[in-house]
């Protein structure tokens, strides 16, 4: 690193990844630990950098972060684009919510039902994430609460 840091952008939504220590703007987290120690491994300063998915993947592409510790998920568009480790250091699955007894006990058994999913938790079409779904007729809605009512 010639300017001798590192600038590593980092999404400081929640604990425990990334948020700011009350009363200050100091970023904590695992997140904020892992920006560190990469900083330390390479001998240079290490500069968190605060981003949210509308930003995230524009900074690095404008260079104003080096690399990104944020939730992506990897889409064949966004490969176009962005480089991504081979193995994320964590990973997310989607989670269903039926009623008790809908008979709904796997993802095949979505095959031509109705699935609202929440826009504020997925960025990618539920096709993407779960191809069993391929034949569900979905919804977005904006949030979880107004899910329920689809």
């Amino acid at each position: 690193m010639e300017r001798g840091k590192v600038r590593i952008g980092v999404n400081l939504s929640g604990l425990p990844f990334g948020t700011y220590k009350p009363g200050t703007q100091t970023p904590v987290g695992f997140a904020v630990d892992l920006a560190q120690d990469i900083g330390h491994k390479l001998g240079v300063e290490t500069e968190v950098v605060p981003v949210v998915a509308a930003n995230r993947a524009v900074f690095l592409q404008q260079g104003k972060v080096d690399l990104l510790i944020a939730n992506m998920t990897v889409t064949p568009e966004r490969a176009e684009q962005l480089d991504y480790v081979p193995t994320p250091y964590e990973q997310l699955g989607g989670a269903l919510v039926a009623p008790r007894h809908s008979g709904i006990t796997r993802w095949e058994d979505l095959k031509d039902k109705t699935v609202c999913i929440s826009q504020r938790r997925f960025a990618v079409s539920p096709r993407f994430c779960w191809p069993c779904v391929a034949t569900a007729v979905t919804r977005l809605s904006s949030t979880v609460q107004s899910c329920m009512n689809c």
